[in-house]
């Protein structure tokens, strides 16, 4: 198994994003990434409306927004939001196979119009993905080709699946982000699941995490 991890320009894809209305909003940071795939888009960004009587909301159903909600107002008047949409992912041929890779984790953002991205697979399926994504786009870069230790277990293994999803999804809205981003109950919210649930949920897998970590 091989890990390939790539850089790729997300400037247009924010102009995919807002569609008509990205000339009215401004990125200003591009917080958090959990979903970027052929299935669609989650992400956290702070934006700044250019236009002061433009209500928010008005960017969903414009471009690939599905979905906006306000996760905080900074005092400088910008908005910390969490976004959800269709994929930017651009659609293959029909002659062209699509690799079968897995994303490693969650993109990142390196900065407001850069992300990057690691996928695993068999050294067939990364050497077809990468001339997969030469004929689909030019805007990104190799940063690294590693061998995958697959005898090495993640510390995320040793949680529960409700207690895995709990935690990522913590992390991604900013739960243990300092200042907090958002409150266990509108985590819950997020989760479509009681408080209670989740703060337990999220105080098991902790304490998991924790144990092996002091146990080394």
């Amino acid at each position: 198994m091989r890990r390939v991890t790539l850089e790729f320009n997300y400037q247009d894809a924010w102009k995919q994003i807002f569609g008509s209305n990205y000339g009215k909003v401004e990125v200003l940071e591009a917080l958090r990434c959990f979903r970027c795939d052929t299935q669609g888009l989650a992400l956290i960004c702070r934006i700044r409306l250019k236009d002061k009587s433009m209500d928010v909301k008005d960017l969903v159903g414009n471009g690939l927004l599905t979905n906006l909600e306000v996760l905080y107002r900074e005092k400088d008047g910008s908005l910390v939001v969490f976004l959800e949409g269709e994929t930017v992912v651009p659609q293959s041929p029909g002659n062209l196979y699509r690799p079968r890779l897995l994303m490693a984790r969650p993109p990142e953002f390196l900065d407001v119009n850069r992300m990057k991205a690691e996928l695993v697979g068999k050294e067939t399926e990364i050497k077809k993905f990468l001339q997969y994504t030469n004929k689909l786009s030019s805007t990104y870069k190799i940063l690294g080709l590693t061998s995958v230790d697959t005898k090495a277990e993640s510390p995320l293994s040793k949680l529960t699946l409700k207690q895995r999803q709990t935690l990522l999804m913590a992390f991604a809205l900013g739960y243990y982000d300092v200042p907090r981003r958002i409150s266990s109950e509108e985590l819950s919210r997020h989760l479509n699941a009681d408080k209670s649930t989740v703060v337990e949920h999220l105080r098991k897998a902790e304490r998991k995490l924790i144990d092996g970590i002091i146990a080394g």
